[in-house]
């Protein structure tokens, strides 16, 4: 088995570490097949078991590549616009707070380099299997990262001009997300802005997501499918699906949901304005949670826009 190390080079020099070399990612300097290969091999040894995350991060960035052709988290137009002055600024400190994989940090660095900048970035998350994976990508891209393996209430960094998020604050206890958002506030410059996509529901009661299952294994059958094509051996096809498929048929909603009041008054309470929460149509909402029955009608993608006051 190769050690983490040996991975590392293998991003920074460029050479493929997945069977085919032909799968081309939408974010072209996101090396996301030799990411997707690390997080494969090392997920059952990095991720913290208390935590149950090893088969989500094991298999995330595989499913980006193999079944949404290497897709950026949704709302890139979003991400992009709200984070022009800060990317145009003398300070450029951008606070990554968690990350199924390497998207959320690719998402921000394209929004910088579309200004002519770079972000001096800060990664937390608990998993030692995402933070390794953005530790590596920014090596591959040589800029510097402060990379925290911590519970995202238990950062601490010198303060930074932006928070990007997306799609983890509803999936945590009310408690746990005022405890989130009072950490923002504290590493959180005067004036400096949260730009964040997440889950919204219409009730606090509306957290359950019952998964189809017949969907579930439509979908295991189809990313089978293409993980032969992509050059993986059968076997190895199959557990990449089989891995994707248990995630998928887990329902990780907490009481109450988050809402747009609930979320307004926890960032209040912070000492931070919401100053814009744009609805999206739940066909916005990509990856492991987008499987579930009818009742995903009534949650929808947030974008919100919240500022230190």
């Amino acid at each position: 088995m190769r050690s983490p190390t040996s991975c590392c080079r293998a991003v920074r020099c460029g050479n493929s570490l997945l069977p085919t070399d032909n799968m081309q990612p939408a974010c072209p300097f996101e090396p996301l097949d030799r990411l997707a290969r690390f997080s494969w091999d090392w997920a059952p040894a990095l991720c913290d078991t208390a935590h149950g995350c090893a088969d989500y991060h094991r298999s995330w960035s595989l499913v980006r590549l193999l079944e949404l052709g290497g897709a950026l988290p949704a709302g890139q137009p979003f991400f992009t616009r709200e984070l022009a002055e800060v990317a145009r600024g003398s300070s450029r400190r951008v606070l990554v707070a968690g990350g199924a994989d390497t998207g959320l940090t690719a998402m921000t660095i394209a929004a910088f380099r579309a200004q002519g900048s770079e972000p001096e970035l800060v990664f937390v998350d608990r998993c030692r299997t995402t933070a390794r994976q953005n530790e590596l990508f920014a090596g591959h891209l040589r800029l510097p990262i402060d990379v925290q393996v911590c519970d995202a209430a238990a950062v601490d960094c010198a303060p930074v001009d932006a928070i990007v998020a997306h799609s983890f604050l509803h999936l945590l206890p009310h408690a746990k997300r005022e405890e989130v958002i009072a950490a923002w506030s504290r590493v959180l410059k005067p004036g400096g802005r949260v730009v964040m996509s997440c889950a919204v529901s219409h009730a606090e009661s509306d957290w359950v997501r019952a998964k189809d299952l017949a969907q579930v294994e439509q979908r295991r059958l189809g990313l089978q499918q293409r993980a032969g094509q992509a050059g993986f051996e059968p076997p190895v096809a199959a557990e990449i699906a089989a891995t994707a498929a248990r995630f998928w048929a887990t329902s990780p909603g907490q009481a109450p949901a988050l809402t747009q009041a609930n979320l307004r008054a926890s960032f209040a309470r912070a000492g931070i304005e919401v100053r814009h929460i744009g609805l999206q149509g739940v066909e916005e909402v990509r990856g492991p949670l987008a499987i579930t029955t009818r009742e995903t009608s009534k949650r929808e993608r947030a974008e919100v826009v919240a500022v230190r006051l």
